[in-house]
């Protein structure tokens, strides 16, 4: 679990300096944005989802927090540091449509020291490959499996309430069957923690996840949009196309450039996707980002660098709306790459292409030494295709052994089939020797013996 670091406190609340790059404020405020403080003692830290809002009806009722997905799996993680009972409701909207969706928890003591200050009384679960260092005080727990079945009207909205005791270490979720974890027995919420105490000052951490089932084998469709500037009846058009495409994307994902000038109003006009009832992410590009308004952005969008895992495809999205990337941007490319071999296909997608593709400067990263890096660190991975969209048109290249798509046409007269705006579709998948198509992968998300992992990139006229 990723926590808010010192630096990126210091630079949020610093008031961001005119020397910090706008890169490194996007990605401060993110991180700051992903931790919210309820009250005293209350947190909740949100990864895969922008928080849309936070209300209380009364000071007897649960906070309520409204997210909206952005990625396939969203966490949150409930801290509580004080002595009292405390409710949370949470309402997800857009994890995605139709499916299934699995909803766990799993409860931990902020701290590796628990068993060893309970002796006899040690809990029988294995350590949390992504919390080491936090004591389980139950397994993962599924408290519900729910079928989202939105239409064009109605958008479901997934809604739980999880209520917490440190005191007594008792969690009760609104979905599935009530158990209690075991109990810290007494002295649970006495002093700082000391060798005499039993949990002292260690914090309860009530982690949940609810993540969209199905289609595990592929294969696995995204529509690519970019440059619309804000033009409201090209995109009209675009949301039309959707409508009408057979089979349906899984998801969008929108890369830069959807506003004029990246003012307030113009980025909160992004909601427009939602009328597609399909999730849909989204990344910066430079137009987006020139009036600095990066509360907004992140408001919005949550995240703009990240990654969407989903059967047998991986699509990492890099905010390079300054013609660079920020170093938290390639400690996660590092992090990711680790992964990369957990699925068949693998797709990048940055505003900014890392090269100009003439040669000159004036269009990709503002250092090619950079660029050359980013083209390297792909290339080496499994990356099968990276999609960039600065440039209007549509041209392919490749750089190094990196397939690279310039596909920014969208908000282009000039770049589509017949001069026309167009659209991507994306499907990644599992191909037999002889098979055009992707199709599913025998192993899950992997290939099977006989397959190879591939990429289908499909040009779309707008209707």
């Amino acid at each position: 679990m990723r926590s808010v670091t010192l630096l990126a406190a210091a630079l949020w609340i610093g008031g961001l300096s005119a020397c910090v790059e706008p890169t490194a404020e996007r990605e401060a405020g993110a991180e700051i944005q992903a931790l919210r403080r309820l009250e005293a003692g209350l947190s909740i830290q949100l990864n895969g989802g922008a928080i849309r809002s936070v209300s209380r009806a009364s000071e007897d009722a649960p906070y309520v927090v409204e997210v909206r997905a952005t990625d396939f799996e969203v966490e949150a993680v409930v801290f509580n540091e004080t002595c009292e009972p405390k409710a949370i409701t949470f309402e997800i909207k857009y994890l995605g449509c139709p499916g299934e969706v699995a909803l766990s928890r799993r409860a931990f003591l902020e701290t590796d020291t628990f068993l060893a200050q309970l002796p006899g009384r040690q809990v029988g679960f294995e350590a949390d490959p992504d919390a080491p260092d936090w004591t389980p005080l139950e397994g993962e727990k599924i408290f519900g499996e729910v079928a989202q079945a939105c239409d064009e009207e109605s958008i479901e909205t997934l809604i739980w309430t999880t209520t917490l005791s440190r005191a007594s270490l008792q969690i009760d979720t609104e979905l599935g069957a009530l158990e209690a974890v075991p109990s810290a027995g007494p002295g649970a919420c006495v002093g700082p923690f000391t060798e005499d105490d039993n949990i002292g000052s260690a914090r309860l951490a009530v982690r949940h996840r609810a993540r969209r089932m199905g289609k595990e084998e592929g294969p696995i469709r995204f529509a690519l949009w970019a440059n619309d500037r804000g033009d409201e009846a090209l995109r009209a058009r675009f949301i039309g196309a959707l409508a009408e495409a057979d089979p349906a994307p899984d998801f969008i994902i929108v890369n830069g450039d959807f506003t004029p000038a990246g003012e307030v109003s113009e980025i909160e006009a992004i909601a427009a996707f939602d009328a597609t009832g399909l999730p849909w992410y989204a990344t910066v590009g430079d137009r987006d980002v020139n009036a600095g308004q990066t509360d907004a952005l992140l408001q919005a969008l949550g995240a703009l660098t990240f990654r969407v895992d989903v059967g047998p495809l991986e699509v990492i999205v890099l905010d390079s709306a300054d013609a660079t990337l920020g170093s938290g941007a390639y400690a996660l490319l590092d992090d990711w790459n680790e992964e990369a071999t957990t699925r068949a296909a693998r797709v990048a997608v940055t505003h900014y292409p890392p090269l100009d593709p003439a040669g000159l400067r004036g269009y990709g990263f503002k250092q090619r030494l950079e660029g050359v890096r980013l083209i390297s660190m792909l290339g080496r991975h499994n990356t099968q295709a990276l999609i960039v969209s600065q440039l209007g048109g549509y041209q392919e290249r490749r750089f190094g052994d990196l397939p690279v798509h310039f596909a920014g046409s969208a908000g282009s007269a000039t770049g589509g089939p017949d001069g026309a705006p167009e659209w991507l579709m994306i499907t990644a998948g599992c191909v037999a020797s002889g098979e055009a198509s992707p199709g599913p992968c025998a192993e899950g998300s992997l290939p099977g013996p006989e397959q190879t992992g591939v990429v289908l990139i499909e040009r779309r006229p707008l209707p």
